[in-house]
């Protein structure tokens, strides 16, 4: 597979997960924002908890299969001279990696929350 080709479906594909960590992020923040207004009650949490579950999948499988490119890329980067496809690569990089970290973010923050509530109701919620 030559470098253009490469690039490409590497952008594509972490173009894909950087949708779905944007969904994730929102998913999370919807379900924290339900988890605060029905004071800690679970129970209405579970739909959300079961689609982000199936995001979280769909990332996984999209990143088993585009594991053996990046293991390419990795070994070829450096070789590789820039171009507008390299930047753009890079690009849809560097976003993914603020996408994850605000979910991730997200993600704490509901955890701390559901933490406090347990300790609050002396473990159990």
């Amino acid at each position: 597979m030559d470098d253009t080709t490469l690039i490409s479906e590497l952008s594509v594909s972490f173009t894909r997960q950087l949708q779905l960590y944007g969904e994730l992020k929102k998913l999370v923040d919807s379900t924290f924002g339900k988890l605060v207004l029905s004071r800690g009650d679970v129970s209405r949490i579970v739909p959300a908890m079961e689609r982000k579950n199936a995001l979280v999948s769909t990332i996984v499988t999209e990143r088993q299969r585009v594991q053996p490119r990046i293991v390419e890329w990795q070994e070829r980067k450096a070789s590789t001279t820039d171009s507008p496809g390299r930047r753009a690569l890079d690009e849809v990089l560097e976003r993914t990696e603020r996408a994850i970290k605000e979910f991730l973010q997200s993600e704490d923050q509901m955890k701390r929350y559901l933490e406090h509530i347990v300790s609050k109701n002396g473990g159990e919620s």
